[in-house]
């Protein structure tokens, strides 16, 4: 699974070419994943995810460097990005089970 964070957005698995979040519910990825809108029952799934895909990640083990509490912490703050993104932004997940999620903010209005 590739991810990447980049200026506090979290990707996992890129949506497909000619992704529109509108129809998102109708496109297929190559492998046939279903890409849907997350939904408040897979919150603590794609929170869990996102958890194990970052989990060795170089900030991660340099911000928590024991891995009892970054385990727990990264729960937590995954819990709080995949919310954030499914109320304020957007929020995708590819499978069922999950296999991939990508989280981001809607442009801005210009007012910050």
């Amino acid at each position: 699974m590739r991810c990447a964070s980049v200026s506090a957005r979290w990707f996992c698995v890129a949506p497909p070419a000619g992704f529109e979040p509108a129809t998102a519910d109708l496109r297929y990825t190559r492998t046939n994943m279903r890409i849907t809108k997350l939904t408040e029952p897979q919150l603590d799934e794609a929170a869990a995810l996102l958890a194990r895909a970052f989990f060795d990640s170089p900030v991660w083990t340099w911000v928590v460097p024991d891995e009892t509490q970054r385990r727990t912490a990264m729960a937590w703050f995954m819990s709080a990005a995949v919310r954030y993104g499914m109320l304020g932004g957007e929020a995708y997940g590819a499978g069922a089970p999950l296999r991939g999620v990508a989280i981001w903010d809607r442009p801005s209005d210009g007012i910050d």
